[in-house]
């Protein structure tokens, strides 16, 4: 290594280096050490004291005492006269290329490189300075909801008004009570299981030989008497039900 390596102080830093001094030190912000207590100095240089910073204004309107004494009137900036825009029309390009009897896209481009038309654009309607004030009588905002009556809901206003739609004698006619039809079966409980047939038992599924009589590990009957009464409603129950072990709805009778 060439060179002895010797303790320097740098000006701004608050511990020794080993080392050379190096500008770079100074501005780049991966050598910046942090002091022990003190904000980390910024590693770019500042202008001056007397610098000033921000947009320097060039406008001179004489400030506080010229708008006490009388403010001129103000003069209206000259508007610039811009050249209306002008686009490619596409109408009469192809109605001028059919006419010269370009039949293909290879002609029509090539036309179109040499030949070309436009028009002005067209803007819509330009708005006047009356269309720029609201029409009179015109209020701004949301509309508010209107006011709850609180003093028709003190008053059961709503609830005598309910009563006497009730007992109105022409609302009664109106709503009368539903017919009851005595030529139509109803179908019950009886009815159905006298009309259903009871499908064959199907094959049971495939078990192995070891798995064919293993007894049950969980008994959630009280007794044997309570198990015994609870397969036996169901078993006459399920025969007019659907689903594969009957705890469906009732189904109808099947020719």
């Amino acid at each position: 290594m060439s060179g002895s390596l010797h303790q320097t102080h740098l000006a701004g830093y608050g511990s020794k280096r080993v080392g050379a001094d190096r500008e770079s030190m100074r501005w780049n912000p991966l050598l910046t050490e942090t002091e022990l207590g003190r904000v980390k100095k910024p590693s770019y240089a500042l202008p001056s004291l007397g610098f000033s910073y921000g947009v320097r204004t060039s406008a001179r309107d004489g400030g506080t005492a010229e708008a006490l004494n009388g403010w001129g009137p103000s003069q209206e900036a000259p508007r610039m006269q811009t050249a209306p825009r002008m686009k490619r029309d596409f109408v009469k390009l192809n109605r001028a290329a059919a006419s010269a009897g370009m039949t293909n896209a290879r002609e029509l481009h090539q036309f179109s490189s040499i030949h070309d038309f436009k028009t002005r654009e067209k803007w819509g309607r330009q708005a006047t300075r009356s269309d720029t004030y609201p029409p009179p009588g015109m209020t701004f905002g949301v509309a508010t909801r209107p006011s709850t009556p609180l003093w028709d809901v003190l008053g059961n206003k709503y609830q005598r008004e309910w009563i006497d739609q009730r007992y109105d004698p022409r609302e009664s006619e109106v709503v009368t009570s539903p017919k009851v039809d005595y030529n139509r079966v109803y179908e019950t409980h009886s009815s159905v299981l006298r009309r259903f047939v009871e499908p064959p038992d199907p094959r049971p599924p495939w078990h192995m030989q070891k798995f064919r009589k293993v007894p049950p590990q969980l008994k959630t009957f009280r007794s044997r008497r309570a198990q015994d009464a609870s397969y036996t409603a169901h078993a006459l129950d399920k025969v007019g039900r659907d689903g594969t072990i009957g705890h469906g709805v009732y189904s109808t009778a099947q020719s």
